[in-house]
């Protein structure tokens, strides 16, 4: 039985979309089961906002469910919408720039700057991430090597030694969690080798620029450029905030990802059995900070003489996922708040 939404779901004027999860206008069998496989996590999901039916910030089998059962009839609407949620919220965060998206809803409630450009600083890894994931698989192992020398002075690091062997996971989960700029770059060269054999150090990170700027084009990031898989600050190095929330959106639908920047504390192993601990630098996220909130899931810090102190920072409010990017504000002390500012809009 199928089910067209523009009669079926009248009580989702705001977000007719919802459970229709391969996006064909209708929402029958087919979207339960291309739900199920997200939960499963046989494939990355698409859109979360419309398969998160319950609402939990999760996709589980719940959502499947509930999908399936409005497929054929048993539902007549998905139980979970709130009728009362802003549009739009008013606050002043001390940022340069700033947004807060709905992802439940996909809008953006609150938008500062978006569109401006401006140094990414090492949100940039976030797209060194994607990036590498889509040319390689996580459980590469790569030899750590001189690309490392390449960080620029003064570069936040994760401290790799050369000679270690490491997983591409294991080399992820330095750079997002500890912010390594020595781990982005044995990423880029390692990965730009396994596609291209045999090029020199200083090649390897241009041809993974360039693979870094594809995908950016193919998330639809058409105001950034970027010039290094660090961020450091770089002539020709920009983006917005609006095309920085696009790759955000598109890193918490990688698992891998989500998993890594999730946590404050996370361990991972070298290829021969060796442990390394690494703490996120996302003090919202450390229970013993003054800036800890329980529901921040992520994501990723970023700061450079030209950027200033950002932030992307995940979280959920009333069973929404939503995002907050922050650019450009004065300090680091000044980030937070910007991020706690536009939370506390939320509440009114």
């Amino acid at each position: 039985m199928t089910l067209l939404l523009s009669a079926a779901l009248p009580c989702f004027a705001s977000a007719a979309h919802l459970g229709d999860a391969n996006a064909d206008g209708k929402i029958t069998t087919a979207d339960a089961r291309r739900v199920l496989r997200a939960a499963l996590l046989l494939e990355s999901p698409a859109d979360r906002a419309v398969m998160d039916v319950d609402g939990d910030a999760q996709i589980t089998t719940t959502d499947a469910r509930l999908v399936l059962r409005y497929g054929i009839g048993l539902e007549t609407c998905f139980p979970i919408e709130r009728e009362k949620f802003p549009e739009t919220v008013k606050a002043d965060p001390k940022a340069a720039c700033a947004l807060l998206y709905d992802a439940r809803a996909n809008r953006i409630l609150f938008n500062k700057n978006g569109a401006k450009q401006t140094a990414p600083a090492s949100l940039t890894k976030l797209l060194t991430a994607l990036t590498a994931l889509n040319n390689c698989p996580e459980t590469a192992v790569f030899r750590v090597g001189n690309e490392i020398d390449l960080i620029g002075y003064n570069s936040s690091v994760c401290y790799l030694q050369k000679g270690w062997n490491a997983s591409l996971k294991t080399l992820i989960t330095g750079m997002l969690s500890s912010s390594g700029n020595d781990a982005a770059y044995c990423i880029a060269v390692n990965v730009a080798r396994s596609v291209y054999p045999g090029i020199s150090e200083q090649t390897a990170v241009r041809r993974f620029v360039a693979l870094m700027n594809q995908t950016a084009a193919q998330l639809g990031m058409r105001g950034s450029r970027f010039q290094n898989p660090d961020g450091y600050d770089a002539q020709g190095q920009y983006a917005t905030a609006q095309d920085l929330l696009l790759l955000a959106k598109a890193a918490l639908g990688n698992p891998t990802i989500r998993a890594i920047c999730g946590k404050h504390r996370i361990e991972a192993y070298l290829a021969d059995g060796s442990g390394v601990t690494w703490y996120n630098t996302n003090r919202m996220l450390d229970p013993k900070d003054a800036f800890y909130h329980p529901e921040v899931t992520g994501l990723k810090t970023g700061s450079t003489t030209a950027a200033g102190n950002c932030i992307i920072v995940s979280f959920t409010h009333d069973g929404r996922e939503m995002i907050a990017v922050i650019l450009g504000a004065p300090s680091d002390k000044d980030r937070y708040e910007a991020v706690e500012a536009l939370m506390a809009a939320l509440t009114g």
